[in-house]
């Protein structure tokens, strides 16, 4: 529904025969929904009269003057324009307080960081040498709401694991309906950061909106330590990138460049399908424009979207395939079909180490 500059969700409920809006035993409901793409504002609020903006992150919440932030990334920095009277205080979600510089008076938790504060601030990231980080993706059930078991053992030992962040390549939930959000939320307990980019299956309908929501931006990058990584949203488009995409994504490598960074460029769908008969990756065009660029900056690739385990090269190109979080799988064992995540250690070099999940 839109009506000036209000864009909204029409349920219809079918089946609620007497109107009481409570689904009796003898009443067969089906919900039929009018969806647009919600015109999302992630970096701007005014609080208290105050005007802020992020960058680095985006504004989830705001609870009179307490102002909720998801991190994309190690630098979330905060510009006030205003009086700067108002004493606002902030929560930095989804960041890992051992990696970044942050107010001495804060309080912090495993992914959180909160101070409060009248002015401007950043929150940096450390000068760190070495650091682990860990990634997986298509952990969608085959069907329904409920995420598959193996999701839970992978999540469990991912938590256990030592890691400064994880990274999920997408396939979240199998169709991007509301009750599939509702039931991968309940579950969604990790004691590290969690970036994320979106997969075809929930990236669609309804779920656009959803995932924008929990999940903000979905082309974004930060640095730590030698690496620059780059998410970007491969999905929206027929597995295409937009022509705006591809001019950020090379400014955004230019930037690595400059910095002395190794880019580390994360999508959904991969730029190529290592089975000798797959075709289950990008558009063939933009595949071989995404390798070039990869190529000539010496990027590493992080990608999902084909359920299995393969690590190798491409054209001079170094990349994974993470896609054995819990979705059937497409592959036998010998051939990179078993459940996993992937640990690496990313210091001069990247070591990669797939962890089996049975």
């Amino acid at each position: 529904m839109r009506r000036g500059d209000f864009e909204g969700v029409v349920v219809k409920v079918i089946g609620d025969n007497d109107w009481d809006g409570v689904k009796d035993n003898d009443e067969y409901w089906l919900l039929r929904e009018i969806y647009v793409e919600e015109p999302f504002i992630y970096n701007w609020r005014v609080v208290k009269e105050e005007n802020i903006t992020v960058s680095g992150g985006f504004i989830r919440l705001v609870n009179g003057s307490k102002v909720y932030i998801r991190a994309l990334g190690f630098n979330v920095s905060v510009k006030i324009k205003g009086p700067k009277d108002a004493q606002i205080t902030y929560v930095i979600e989804n960041i890992n307080p051992q990696f970044v510089e942050y107010p001495n008076d804060a309080k912090i938790g495993e992914t959180w960081i909160e101070f409060t504060t009248n002015g401007d601030f950043s929150i940096t990231p450390r000068d760190v040498e070495s650091f682990t980080f860990l990634t997986f993706g298509d952990h969608r059930p085959g069907s329904g709401t409920k995420q598959p078991e193996v999701f839970f053992k992978i999540r469990d030992l991912m938590n256990e694991d030592e890691g400064a962040f994880i990274i999920d390549t997408g396939d979240l939930v199998y169709s991007g309906k509301i009750e599939e959000w509702a039931e991968l939320l309940k579950v969604w307990k990790f004691n590290k950061p969690v970036f994320v980019v979106p997969g075809n299956h929930e990236y669609q309908g309804e779920g656009k909106n959803i995932y924008h929501k929990f999940f903000g931006p979905t082309d974004y990058s930060f640095v730590l330590g030698k690496y620059y990584f780059i998410f970007a949203n491969d999905v929206k488009n027929n597995y295409k990138l937009t022509s705006s995409q591809w001019a950020w994504l090379e400014k955004e490598l230019k930037k690595a460049k400059a910095l002395g960074k190794r880019p580390i460029i994360v999508m959904h769908a991969p730029p190529i399908d290592p089975r000798p008969e797959g075709d289950h990756a990008m558009n063939p065009t933009d595949a071989k424009e995404l390798l070039d660029l990869m190529k000539e900056y010496n990027a590493f690739g992080v990608f999902g979207h084909i359920h299995l385990y393969w690590y190798g090269e491409k054209d001079g190109v170094e990349m994974i395939i993470t896609g054995g979080g819990g979705a059937p799988l497409y592959a036998k064992p010998d051939k990179g079909g078993f459940y996993h995540y992937v640990k690496i250690v990313a210091g001069d070099t990247l070591i990669v180490e797939p962890v089996k999940v049975e």
